[in-house]
């Protein structure tokens, strides 16, 4: 006989637009909207977070990891995590999944009935039940159930560990605390977060499961689960090991499809077709112009803000991975997503493998690049069985071409980030037993001034005396489109301003190729357009 959802949870059915963002019974519902970046801000700064959390900081993680794993940016939701960022005051530095884990826990606490099984049923218990739901999902490869089949999955759940409950009101109970939501005849996790993390956490619990979720490049589809996961475990060494020799063999069938385009030399060789004085010069002046601007933090965050919008609710499904370059893309991803919250395992693991990851991403750039040159010179691209073609306007400006190259290194040391932005790998960051070249070293050092780890300035001019050295123009112009990219993301404080700047006024110098008093008056002109334009007093940080 069918089981059909109780009346209960028919009258709890939302609306399938937006149903991460709607609140209220039938009769009142209230729509509540995602924040952008500037009114983040604006939260963030009336929240006064303990000293140890810089706003700028905030704002980029909240912005950033909303995105990633689906959570909706709305004002609720940006209070529970502030909450839990002062709850931690002081634990610096911050192991994501900890933030994650205490997020879910106080949002599934934030709606307080009482219930008659609650002294039965404790936290505890309810993301263990989540958690065997989620692996029945995963297991189906269905994310949206019918009601029926996960009344079944309850039931079979309990009586397995031998406990009874009341499984209707059970099921109520999430609906209420908006840990499931009801949709027609189904039910499914309301926002991608709580599926993730009850994924994680059945990972934790269940070997088999975790097996299981590995095999067959099956963990391509569940990156930020092993993101969590790790966190939560902080040292299974295994999983790191696993994924790294899935993606030492994808790397090398990937390099036998590449080989054929015959262009596989180090970033750090290349040389660029050179560019005109004139335009030598607006590069690094439109980079000047900005860095030393009165810019303050609104109209960064606008620069910043992309308009884009997580998916908060889970897909039905996730399609399978197929071909070579996909699924070593997305086990770079898992790879690297591993090492990041495994603080707990030893330091000569953490540098081999913060190696290996850093020449895979480095190798992604020089494949990045092989692409946009395959694709301007011939108009189309053959990776194995993939071929692109490309359409571009016969006569294309040489100068945006130009540019839009060099945005590729900064553009993959940016997505690098999301997934190995940590501070609690800042010792490897620094350290040069980790990088095997310059490229490697590009994206070691843009991940350590991303995060700003102590005397991150002292290491951009590390780096840009290898590029200096090198004689590699390339990473000179890359480092200081990354410098800009900093800037915006993350602002200036007074202290940091007039080292910044030096640095960015000795790479501006070395691009135009300057020596002697005109080299030394290019560094100066930086420090003395801020001067002017008053931007030691203007900057934000500087203002509160």
């Amino acid at each position: 006989m069918k089981r059909h959802v109780p009346s209960r949870l028919r009258s709890l059915a939302t609306s399938r637009q937006n149903p991460g963002l709607l609140y209220g019974s039938p009769s009142e519902v209230v729509q509540v909207g995602t924040l952008t970046r500037g009114k983040v801000r604006s939260l963030v700064e009336k929240w006064k977070l303990p000293a140890v959390y810089n706003s700028d900081s905030v704002v980029d993680e909240i912005h950033s990891r909303f995105l990633a794993l689906g959570i909706p940016q709305t004002a609720a939701y940006v209070v529970i995590y502030l909450s839990v960022l002062q709850e931690i005051d002081g634990f610096n530095p911050i192991n994501s999944s900890t933030v994650i884990e205490q997020f879910v826990e106080s949002a599934l606490q934030k709606y307080k009935p009482v219930y008659a099984f609650r002294s039965s049923f404790d936290y505890r218990n309810q993301i263990d039940f989540l958690g065997a739901i989620a692996e029945r999902m995963c297991r189906k490869n269905q994310f949206v159930i019918e009601y029926e089949e996960v009344y079944a999955w309850t039931k079979e759940y309990f009586e397995e560990i031998g406990l009874e409950h009341d499984y209707s009101k059970l099921l109520l109970h999430f609906v209420d605390n908006k840990v499931f939501a009801h949709e027609g005849n189904s039910l499914y996790f309301r926002y991608n977060i709580f599926l993730t993390f009850f994924i994680a956490h059945r990972m934790l619990r269940s070997d088999e499961f975790r097996r299981w979720l590995l095999d067959d490049h099956r963990y391509t589809n569940y990156i930020s689960e092993i993101d969590i996961y790790c966190g939560l475990s902080r040292q299974d060494l295994g999983i790191l090991e696993f994924l790294s020799k899935e993606f030492v063999s994808l790397s090398a069938q990937l390099a036998e499809l590449v080989k054929p385009l015959a262009w596989t030399d180090r970033l750090e060789k290349l040389t660029l077709p050179a560019p005109k004085k004139a335009d030598k010069n607006s590069f690094t002046d439109n980079i000047n112009r900005q860095l030393t601007s009165n810019m303050p933090a609104e109209e960064r965050d606008e620069v910043m803000e992309h308009g884009e919008q997580p998916e908060v609710k889970p897909t039905s499904s996730r399609p399978e991975v197929l071909g070579v370059l996909p699924q070593w893309i997305l086990t770079l991803r898992a790879y690297t997503a591993s090492l990041k919250n495994l603080e707990n395992i030893p330091r000569a693991k953490k540098e081999e493998h913060l190696g290996r990851i850093l020449r895979g991403w480095s190798t992604m750039v020089l494949y990045g690049c092989i692409v946009f040159k395959e694709a301007i010179e011939k108009r189309e691209l053959t990776i194995g069985s993939i071929k692109f073609e490309i359409e571009l306007p016969p006569k294309t400006d040489a100068k945006a071409l130009r540019l839009i190259f060099l945005t590729i290194p900064v553009a993959i040391s940016d997505l690098m980030r999301r997934d190995l932005g940590s501070q609690k790998l800042a010792l490897q960051l620094r350290s040069d037993n980790v990088v095997s070249s310059l490229s490697d070293s590009f994206l070691q050092t843009s991940l350590y001034a991303d995060l700003k780890l102590d005397e991150y300035i002292g290491r951009l001019k590390v780096f840009k005396g290898k590029a200096v050295e090198a004689s590699s123009v390339v990473f000179l112009e890359a480092l200081l489109l990354k410098m800009s990219s900093i800037f915006l993301r993350l602002g200036l404080r007074q202290g940091e301003q007039d080292a910044f700047m030096h640095v960015a006024g000795e790479i501006s110098a070395e691009v135009k190729g300057l020596i002697g008093e005109e080299r030394q008056r290019e560094i100066d002109r930086y420090t003395i357009d801020l001067k002017r334009k008053d931007q030691v007093n203007r900057l934000r940080e500087n203002m509160q």
